[in-house]
């Protein structure tokens, strides 16, 4: 029997029997996780006049859950969950967790929050932020289109017109002559063109091969950052292929159980209400059986990011008949663009303004969720037996409401995409670097 994860970096999957690699959080994921635990936090303090402590609401993110999955063999760990001290002893409710999605397909979507439920006994929503990135087509200098594989292997390519400093021709080692300014493109025609790697390494040790490793790692590490520098400039100009971060769109999804709805199938990918089993097929529950996940650089990881994720899931081998004999039915209670092209969605063009939930729904679901009745917004009705759930200091604030804004959120994903083009610069930087530096040395052990 494999024995569960314990590093926040995997997850072991019981009911798939396998492990899953987790890249660090992305900008994204750690803003909107961020934001949303203090927003929570703040709303709850503000009714209650409690802090976390005091009132057993808390807010985790990035922790990881043991002892999940029908034999407790499961270790997961959501970008976000809300657990809650109720008036059981010992009993902490995890009724909410959110996840921050890159690129995924509703199906995936879909059964990323049937897994949850099926993990976590009283979990009644799951709340998946899903952010796409439009991939742009690319030209040549000729105008002819470039092909999305060429794109992906020019991305990674040492540049042949990388645009060097003024002293690109100076031999004699003295840093004190180094400008740092950038040449034109015609001044850079004028001195000679751009430099290989292995000229510029020569250039900055002042006319010579470095000796040893160490000796060229220190200078590859200003090499990395120039280069950084110059990918920057290339992407903000657009003529960057590809570019670092795609115009981004965002969509919030709501799962909540069923409840009676007796397994009715969701119609539409775009429609709320609706609900979908675990009586799916193969491919729209998202699992593979027999594919290998194609290898990759850490550039690809770092720019696929699809989970806490700056992780990639690779794909699920599931028995169907397996997945089809449990039978779960969950709805999708709300969706809701509010990202598009990299800007915020007008209020107007999809009607609602917040995410919001009910102090109450911490402890467990409403007979008719917040999320779906938002714009009609009648006062909450709290079963007596959640209330009773729910301590006697936290009672009476059960039916505020926490609505965070979508336009925060939409300005969230903004924000964070310069900072994860930033985090995308340095990594391509760092893989040109080493793809072209393992030629050089091996040139250079070679000629010894």
């Amino acid at each position: 029997m494999l024995k569960l994860a314990t590093s926040l970096l995997w997850e072991y999957s019981e009911r798939n029997e396998s492990f899953i690699i987790r890249c660090m959080p992305t900008p994204v994921h750690e803003s909107f996780c961020n934001y949303a635990s203090w927003f929570i936090h703040d709303a709850v303090q503000k009714y209650t006049k409690l802090d976390p402590v005091q009132s057993g609401i808390l807010v985790h993110t990035n922790t990881g859950i043991k002892r999940l999955g029908p034999q407790q063999f499961s270790h997961r760990c959501p970008d976000l969950c809300i657990s809650v001290k109720s008036t059981q002893p010992k009993m902490f409710i995890r009724g909410i967790v959110v996840e921050v999605e890159f690129s995924q397909s509703l199906a995936s979507l879909r059964q990323k929050a049937l897994d949850w439920f099926e993990d976590i006994s009283d979990l009644h929503m799951c709340i998946l932020i899903d952010i796409a990135e439009q991939a742009q087509e690319h030209m040549d200098s000729t105008g002819k289109k470039i092909s999305k594989s060429k794109a992906k292997k020019l991305k990674n390519e040492w540049p042949d017109w990388l645009i060097r400093n003024n002293d690109n021709n100076r031999n004699d080692g003295d840093s004190s002559h180094d400008t740092g300014g950038a040449l034109t493109l015609e001044e850079e025609i004028d001195t000679g063109g751009a430099l290989t790697l292995e000229e510029e390494i020569i250039r900055r040790m002042g006319g010579r091969m470095v000796e040893t490793k160490t000796e060229g790692q220190k200078v590859l590490m200003g090499v990395t950052e120039d280069l950084k520098t110059w990918l920057l400039e290339q992407d903000a100009q657009g003529v960057l292929i590809s570019a670092l971060v795609e115009p981004m769109d965002a969509t919030i999804y709501v799962y909540a159980r069923a409840g009676n709805n007796e397994g009715e199938k969701l119609d539409g990918d775009s429609q709320s209400g609706g609900s979908v089993t675990a009586q799916t097929s193969a491919s729209d529950a998202g699992c593979r059986t027999g594919e290998e996940y194609p290898a990759g650089n850490a550039d690809d990881v770092n720019d696929s990011s699809t989970s806490s994720d700056n992780s990639f899931d690779p794909p699920k081998t599931c028995s169907v008949s397996e997945r089809e004999s449990t039978y779960l039915p969950i709805s999708l209670i709300f969706s809701a663009p509010f990202v598009a092209s990299s800007k915020p969605i007008p209020h107007s063009s999809h009607g609602q303004t917040h995410l919001a939930f009910t102090i109450a729904e911490l402890y467990g679901p409403l007979p008719e969720p917040t999320p779906s009745r938002m714009n009609n917004n009648p006062p909450p009705t709290i079963p007596s037996s959640l209330l009773e759930l729910i301590p006697p200091m936290i009672r009476p604030h059960a039916h505020n409401t926490i609505a965070i804004p979508l336009d925060n959120l939409a300005q969230l994903v903004i924000d964070a995409s310069e900072q994860l083009r930033e985090e995308r610069a340095m990594s391509r930087a760092v893989t040109m670097v080493e793809w072209e530096w393992a030629k050089v040395w091996e040139a250079v052990i070679k000629a010894r």
